[in-house]
């Protein structure tokens, strides 16, 4: 089986690939995107209960180290920081997205260590799809099979 990268290493190429350069908004857009894709093929495997426990531990622990992620929210389908684009007008363009980073990385490690780093790949390759190519909704009739 083929180790997967460092998830702080995979975060950041994802950030230096995608987020440098871009405005606040653009930033907090693409992780909370990032978060989704990660959520939506974790939680196939793991759980909502289990994903939901992961978000609440890394959310807390994420505000230690970074209390301007104060306004972060782990909801049940996800981990939502939208409330940050009114929020980090006194953040750094670095500290917003190593803060992030940090979030991310942590969510994947923590989902990675829980399985053995069994789907840890798959999680990676979620991080890196295009932010605009997220998954379809699933009560639709093309991803259930049924005929349009």
């Amino acid at each position: 089986m083929m180790q997967p990268k460092s998830h702080s290493r995979q975060v950041e190429l994802w950030v230096e690939q995608r987020l440098k350069d871009r405005p606040h908004e653009a930033v907090i857009d693409a992780f909370n995107k990032a978060f989704q894709r990660v959520w939506e093929k974790a939680e196939l495997i793991l759980g909502r209960v289990t994903m939901q426990a992961v978000a609440d531990r890394i959310v807390h622990v994420g505000r230690q180290d970074y209390p301007w992620l104060a306004p972060v929210r782990s909801k049940q389908d996800g981990i939502d920081v939208t409330a940050l684009v009114h929020k980090t007008d006194h953040i750094q363009d670095d500290e917003l997205r190593k803060g992030l980073g940090f979030l991310l990385a942590e969510f994947l490690r923590v989902l990675g260590h829980l399985t053995a780093d069994i789907i840890s790949s798959k999680l990676q390759t979620a991080l890196m799809e295009d932010p605009h190519s997220l998954s379809q909704d699933p009560h639709s009739p093309s991803v259930k099979g049924e005929k349009s």
